[in-house]
């Protein structure tokens, strides 16, 4: 059991040196330079390539300030820490309490590893690195790409769009992640301001006179597919997660599509 143990470790450490390896081909340091206090940059990417992370940085003039979030736990998590020699990023994970969670030693990099910006020469829009544990153990890879960024601050994110307490999108938010999590179509289909229009593989959805979804519970507004009018069909809802869509030219005779 002993070897078993043994030979696992090993094959760990091979397996994240590996990763490391890919990551960090052909990558150069960049100087990512910002000093935007009033900017909120938003940053995509995972832990180990499997969990899901969002990040969100603001650059000041001495220190970063930020928080993220798993994907799987939508809970926020405080960031704190500074840029060394304009390209290596140190950032503190910290609790409610302030205590050191986590520790994220990563590089701004001149090129995407993953391609997703071809040849472009970057700054700070791609950071590649390591997250461990406060002691060092248990380092996984890290990959983040930077998706846009905001005026704002992190006590007040929505400002920009009229939003006074940032409690009220965190929790409409999270309640519909958990209604699409149970299944729970009617509790999605009332957080939905219709029309939509969503993609679904390739295929859009919600053409205004030719698509009619099913959300299992459809909202109240709209009668059973049986007795919808041509008035219905150009007013009827889109498509979202797990849900049946139909498609037809007219509405006396849908067909399931996705």
């Amino acid at each position: 059991m002993q070897s078993r143990g043994a030979l696992r470790r090993v094959m760990w450490t091979v397996s994240l040196c590996v990763s490391l390896g890919v990551l960090g081909a052909a990558r150069l340091e960049a100087a990512c330079t910002k000093v935007e206090p009033g900017w909120l940059w938003n940053y995509d990417g995972a832990i180990a390539e499997k969990y899901r992370i969002r990040m969100t940085l603001v650059f000041g003039t001495d220190e970063i300030k930020g928080v993220y979030f798993h994907g799987s736990q939508l809970r926020d998590l405080r960031l704190k820490g500074r840029i060394e020699q304009g390209s290596r990023l140190l950032l503190d994970e910290l609790d409610a309490a302030g205590k050191v969670t986590g520790r994220i030693d990563a590089r701004f990099v001149t090129r995407d590893p993953k391609g997703r910006y071809g040849d472009s020469e970057l700054a700070c829009e791609v950071i590649v690195g390591t997250w461990s544990k406060p002691d060092g153990t248990g380092a996984m890879t890290i990959y983040l790409s930077m998706e846009g960024g905001t005026a704002g601050s992190l006590t007040r994110r929505y400002g920009a769009i009229g939003v006074k307490d940032d409690e009220v999108v965190h929790r409409g938010a999270q309640r519909f992640w958990r209604a699409v999590s149970s299944d729970e179509r009617a509790t999605v289909a009332a957080s939905l301001r219709y029309p939509i229009r969503v993609m679904l593989g390739a295929r859009w959805c919600g053409s205004p006179d030719r698509t009619i979804c099913s959300l299992g519970t459809m909202p109240s507004s709209l009668p059973p597919i049986a007795r919808l009018s041509a008035r219905h069909c150009r007013a009827t809802c889109s498509c979202v997660i797990r849900v049946r869509c139909w498609a037809a030219a007219r509405c006396g005779s849908a067909r399931t599509v996705a």
